[in-house]
């Protein structure tokens, strides 16, 4: 229903103009070709695209643009400075975490399951490399995360206790978010770090000294 909401949202706004104008950051190359400036703009507008774009080239900003409404009810637009939620794209950034470790030596793609959670129904069957690949044959009963606020290891406790193995599924690829919960726990296992602290570890000291400012900032809320 969110999403449908939200479309329509998209679509009357493009009907009444209300998406702003493409703005170069000021550190954008201004020498980028208008061509492609253009047709970017011209296929954003197409799409009713919302969010916030940049198109970097050779290490240079080319292009940025914001679109559509961070707030719709109030009237708010979307900007260089709106934070998104990730969504999915979590999973390729957990994935490379676990790959990290798999390059430490810390661990395989062939480690089983059971190596970390044995009371998991079929984790005896499912390698590392399965659950990465979605073709662990786990399936979560009702909704993925919890209905109160509870920590890593409570969540990935309920979690368990709702899995099913289908040795039908077992080998065959079948989207499952739980997947990557428990490659979550098994991070925490292998480093005792909290998830939080070896994403920012891994990937927000690596950016600029300004955003990692404004991350820690919210941890601290």
């Amino acid at each position: 229903m969110k999403k449908k909401v939200l479309t329509l949202f998209m679509l009357l706004a493009i009907a009444l103009g209300a998406f702003p104008e493409t703005v170069l950051a000021k550190s954008t190359d201004t020498r980028a070709d208008g061509d492609f400036n253009q047709k970017v703009d011209s296929l954003l507008d197409q799409k009713g695209y919302s969010g916030t774009l940049l198109v970097i080239k050779n290490g240079k900003p080319i292009y940025e643009t914001s679109r559509g409404f961070a707030d719709y009810a109030n009237g708010i637009n979307n900007d260089k400075d709106t934070t998104y939620e990730i969504d999915s794209v979590q999973k390729s950034m957990t994935a490379a975490m676990i790959m990290k470790q798999v390059q430490d030596g810390k661990l395989k793609l062939s480690d089983k399951l059971a190596k970390f959670y044995p009371q998991i129904p079929g984790s005896r069957k499912i390698t590392i490399r399965q659950m990465l690949d979605m073709t662990s044959g786990l399936i979560l009963k009702g909704n993925i995360g919890p209905s109160r606020i509870l920590s890593d290891e409570d969540i990935i406790h309920e979690d368990i206790n709702n899995i099913k193995f289908s040795n039908f599924l077992h080998g065959k690829w079948d989207y499952q978010a739980i997947n990557f919960n428990l490659l979550s726990g098994i991070l925490e296992k292998l480093t005792g770090d909290s998830y939080h602290q070896l994403f920012i570890d891994t990937f927000v000291k690596k950016l600029d000294g300004e955003f990692y400012n404004q991350v820690s900032h919210l941890k601290k809320k």
